[in-house]
């Protein structure tokens, strides 16, 4: 990056994280991001750029988002765009990145997920181990073989038709036995130790754009805004959190680089091996495998600042773990076991999700709105994989999808959440504007032939999942 970007670049930051007018200090909002893989990026970063567009209008032209959060957090793949978000990137610049029509920082690409060539070599690696395992099993039988004696000595040495059969039917028994169908496959799946890719990919990648394209360093002392990111420790099953901030916190923070702690959120089970952290010597994998969302640690972070229960605090939340829909008489059978293993997922964190919202139904008591953001559950979010290649034109349909989750929530509620914000000294558009923002979203991205109806989004680039088990 040349000197003369890399010193825009820094005062734009600052100027963002500096233009914070003093009716704000007041008002406690924050952005809460949940995981879903690569079409989670797209959606939320969607979203985002919506919000741009509606919350405080008479600021544009619009970058203004990160002025009016208190901070950050993220879970998986939420990890990433909280983080940078807290680096000073708006939402519209990383969905330009994303879109590959801005350089601001690298292209979040294959390589960066940890699912670059190499990695394939490795997994052949893993699969010809099982095999060999397999046929160990064969030879070792056949070696420790106790045949009994079917003919008695002295008599006529020739073996009937029966003996054969019975000599065949104990060689396959003794030997043969581990080289079914079954034992080969469960051999195969128990060489891939940990999960099948590695997410260090990931963590190299927020380590570039920390230090080549951002004012900041790789710890979260050195952010100016509040940041939470969050992993589920397989030593102890427990939540850990990472943050800028730990004073509410029943645990001391671990000067642990940003980057890593990225990574290690990411780390879905199966997908992703676990990552070791030396600083505390344990192992951490997604975050999402025992919470959703974690909104029980903003809350306690807003009651642990915030003067008084009559200050208010907003937080925005976008949820992508949607189920998707299929149509009557469908074949379950048809679908892969990435796509079977990512809607049994879903189906988990969403029971979760809406557990958790249950018991936080209360906080609106006390001064606490939660606005939630997710996908209809006839889009494309909800009928992807984690790791599905996705090109620009899919991730175009993705923003496309957060932009109009964002803009329903706003029409279907307007009274409600123009009267949360006010509380919070932020105004949001008029109705009438939202709606035309609502009809100009497809034609901003360039999608064609598709209606503007979230729940009848179709996209002649990606089977649907609904249609394959169809099939």
């Amino acid at each position: 990056m040349s000197e003369k970007t890399s010193k825009r670049l820094n005062s734009n930051v600052t100027a963002i994280n500096s233009r914070q007018p003093n009716k704000r200090k007041k008002a406690l909002i924050y952005l809460a991001l949940a995981g879903g893989g690569v079409p989670a990026l797209g959606f939320e970063v969607g979203g985002l750029c919506a919000l741009e567009r509606i919350l405080n209008p008479e600021t544009k032209p619009v970058s203004n988002l990160n002025s009016i959060l208190t901070g950050y957090q993220g879970v998986s793949a939420g990890a990433i765009v909280s983080t940078l978000m807290a680096l000073g990137f708006p939402p519209h610049v990383i969905r330009d990145v994303m879109l590959e029509q801005s350089a601001a920082f690298p292209s979040l690409t294959r390589g960066a997920l940890g699912t670059q060539p190499m990695m394939y070599l490795t997994l052949v690696e893993q699969l010809s181990r099982g095999v060999l395992r397999t046929v160990s099993s064969v030879v070792n039988g056949l070696l420790n073989l106790d045949l009994p004696m079917i003919w008695l000595p002295g008599k006529n040495t020739k073996l009937s038709f029966s003996d054969l059969r019975m000599l065949a039917r104990l060689v396959r028994y003794g030997a043969f036995e581990q080289a079914n169908v079954n034992n080969v496959i469960h051999n195969v799946l128990d060489t891939i130790k940990g999960g099948l890719y590695t997410p260090a990919g990931i963590g190299h990648y927020i380590k570039e754009v920390i230090q080549e394209f951002s004012p900041f360093e790789d710890n979260f002392n050195s952010l100016t805004k509040e940041l939470y990111l969050y992993a589920a420790e397989l030593n102890s099953s427990q939540v850990r959190v990472f943050a800028t901030h730990g004073e509410h916190l029943p645990y001391e923070l671990v000067n642990v680089p940003i980057s890593k702690c990225v990574e290690i959120s990411c780390a879905i089970p199966v997908f992703f091996k676990p990552v070791y952290l030396p600083e505390t010597g344990k192992y951490y994998t997604d975050g999402g495998v025992i919470k959703s969302l974690h909104l029980q640690n903003l809350i306690d972070r807003i009651n642990y600042v915030r003067p008084s229960y009559k200050v208010p605090a907003i937080i925005l939340t976008f949820f992508p773990f949607v189920p998707p829909v299929f149509p009557s008489g469908s074949d379950y059978t048809k679908l892969s076991v990435l796509e079977m293993l990512s809607l049994s997922l879903k189906m988990t964190y969403l029971e979760k999700f809406n557990t958790a919202l249950r018991s936080y139904r209360h906080e609106e008591e006390n001064n606490i709105y939660i606005q939630i953001f997710k996908p209809s559950r006839h889009s494309k979010t909800a009928r992807t994989h984690p790791l599905q290649d996705i090109n620009t034109q899919q991730i175009a349909q993705l923003n496309y999808e957060g932009e109009v989750s964002v803009y329903r929530s706003f029409l279907n509620d307007y009274d409600r959440l123009k009267k949360v914000f006010h509380q919070a000294d932020i105004e949001i558009a008029p109705r009438e504007e939202i709606a035309v923002l609502l009809k100009a979203c497809r034609k901003y991205y360039g999608l064609k032939g598709i209606s503007s109806d979230d729940s009848n989004i179709e996209n002649p680039n990606v089977e649907p999942l609904a249609k394959k088990a169809k099939n």
